[in-house]
């Protein structure tokens, strides 16, 4: 369904206590899309105005330990549903067990992006379940000298042997098959024992490879079947580590075990490696690879994008099918199992010309350094101090354009400034945020009141998508507008076109409740920020209500004043 607009004429939108119900001035409940079906008026003028929460210290930690920003960070579930939290700080691994205290786990790491990966491996500490000789061997086989086990009693362990870390597939009463080739075939009278496997965590960071069971570290890159990487994902039940410009893959079930051979080679330095749909994805600056398959004899690489990558290796994040990813003059692009078809398309950017612009304004150190998540839906991003967020689902339902493109739907929002991320990662169902300056973790939007400028904020909207006027000959402005009954209580209504999670600009207007003999309150101003950077992209107020008052709607309205109807 579809409306009208006669102008001169005004949009409104209320949302109920900030949420709640869509509705247009008439009282009849709209859909939340409708509004990009509007026949006769800018799409572009229509959006939402929305609650920015605020954020809360993760789990309510504290952690004192550092003035240096977070560089890794991953949340660890054992089999038995047990959970820590890991993050590197400076050149510390920290744990926290399940919400517990900040502990150091290991120091002495090199300060550099550290990358997490879990996977099953050898159980670091576990004693030997069997241990004999070899009595014959093949490629994948060793017969006992003298061991009678139980029919298949050993698959899932490890067999570890000359320093190999072997996945056992199958074993009878007096042999062992392992899943992959030995490097070295075995001799006769070669020593071997059987070791139980577990889930535990690798990481890397271009000096360090190294895994932990929460409890003890154990340093990988000291053997000849492992590497320094510089950066480690699983994928199919292997560790997968880059290098360079060499992408290398373990044994399966053995991720300590990389045979010499088992890699592939790129055309130049891989960025970063993530799994997307049923793929991996391999990113370097000018080019995107996705490889899929079950094993090695299967598996298949794909050019996903030529002349398209990413330096930003935090700002990788996957969707379903979909992975997003910071480009230094595209902007953010997506790729997706759809494109791998034949004759699909490729790659395509999704930020709008107007947020790309944005992006685009930062410096090559901070593009660099972005990072981005998805969570519930959203791809976020931070670039510098700015927070941009992709609305993916809104976006993939929303009418398309004429062309059938999506028509990708972003907000920019603004947080403390102690909630500049480093880093981002979702932990559990929580978007969590490593600062950039002391090693604390924040839950985004976790709290409904925060220290914005020194004082705290009981309520705070935003305008989003906002465009500086085109044509000199046409008149509009902004109002916001709310009823409130009249009561000892003050809002304020404070508004700027820069939200930097500092200041807000001077009052337009302080309205209090107690001597007004209205309860219909409204706000006009122009929109014409002054601010280059933000210059015609978001405009936000800030109400600062009692406690114990809430504003139960507000209403923006767009008055534009147009002699023709637009089509």
């Amino acid at each position: 369904m579809s409306r009208s607009i006669q102008p001169p004429g005004a949009s409104t939108r209320t949302i109920d206590r900030f949420f709640g119900m869509v509705s247009d001035r008439s009282g009849v409940e709209m859909d939340e899309n409708e509004f990009t079906a509007l026949t006769n008026y800018r799409v572009d003028y229509l959006r939402r105005l929305k609650l920015r929460n605020g954020s809360k210290k993760q789990g309510g930690l504290t952690h004192t330990g550092s003035s240096n920003p977070v560089l890794g960070l991953d949340q660890f579930v054992h089999e038995d549903g047990s959970v820590f939290d890991l993050k590197v700080v400076n050149t510390v691994l920290y744990k926290s067990d399940d919400g517990g205290a900040w502990a150091s786990l290991r120091t002495g790491l090199a300060a550099a992006t550290t990358f997490f990966a879990s996977m099953i491996t050898k159980k670091t500490g576990a004693g030997n379940e069997e241990s004999d000789t070899v009595d014959s061997s093949t490629a994948t086989t060793v017969t006992a000298t003298s061991l009678s086990m139980t029919e298949a009693e050993h698959v899932g362990k490890m067999l570890v042997i000359n320093g190999e870390n072997k996945y056992i597939k199958s074993n009878t009463a007096t042999k062992i098959t392992v899943a992959e080739r030995f490097d070295v075939v075995p001799s006769a009278g070669d020593a071997f024992t059987v070791v139980a496997t577990q889930k535990e965590c690798f990481y890397a960071n271009g000096t360090d490879f190294e895994k932990t069971d929460g409890t003890t570290q154990t340093v990988l890159d000291s053997s000849v079947h492992a590497y320094v990487f510089d950066g480690v994902v699983e994928y199919i039940n292997r560790l997968w580590g880059w290098r360079g410009s060499d992408l290398h893959f373990s044994d399966i079930g053995a991720g300590e075990h990389f045979s010499r051979n088992a890699l592939y080679p790129y055309g130049s330095k891989i960025i970063v490696a993530k799994t997307f749909g049923s793929m991996l994805a391999v990113w370097e600056s000018n080019r995107i690879t996705a490889i899929d398959g079950d094993n090695p004899d299967h598996w298949k690489q794909f050019p996903v994008s030529t002349n398209r990558g990413t330096d930003s290796p935090l700002s990788v994040a996957t969707y379903a099918n979909m992975q997003f990813g910071l480009n230094k003059d595209l902007g953010v692009i997506i790729i997706s199992t759809d494109s791998l078809n034949p004759g699909g398309p490729e790659p395509l950017s999704v930020s709008d010309e107007y947020i790309t612009v944005e992006i685009l304004a930062h410096t090559d150190a901070e593009i660099n350094a972005a990072c981005g998540e998805v969570a519930d839906s959203k791809y976020h991003l931070t670039v510098g101090t700015d927070h941009y967020t992709l609305h993916i689902r809104e976006s993939l339902n929303a009418p398309r354009n004429d062309a059938g493109g999506i028509r990708w739907i972003w907000t920019k929002d603004s947080y403390p400034g102690a909630l500049v991320a480093n880093i981002l990662r979702l932990m559990g169902t929580q978007l969590i945020a490593g600062s950039d300056t002391d090693g604390q973790l924040y839950e985004y939007n976790a709290a409904a009141t925060y220290d914005d400028d020194g004082t705290a904020i009981a309520g705070l909207i935003e305008k989003q998508y906002w465009r500086p006027r085109v044509d000199e000959r046409r008149t509009f402005f902004w109002s916001l507008k709310w009823r409130q009954d009249t009561t000892a209580a003050q809002v304020n209504v404070v508004v700027s076109g820069d939200p930097d999670g500092v200041t807000y600009g001077a009052a337009l207007a302080t309205i209090d409740l107690n001597t007004e003999t209205s309860n219909l309150h409204e706000v006009k101003f122009t929109a014409n920020p002054d601010d280059d950077k933000s210059k015609g992209y978001t405009m936000s107020y800030k109400l600062v209500t009692s406690t114990s008052i809430l504003v139960p709607g507000i209403e923006e309205l767009h008055l534009l004043y147009m002699p023709d109807p637009l089509g």
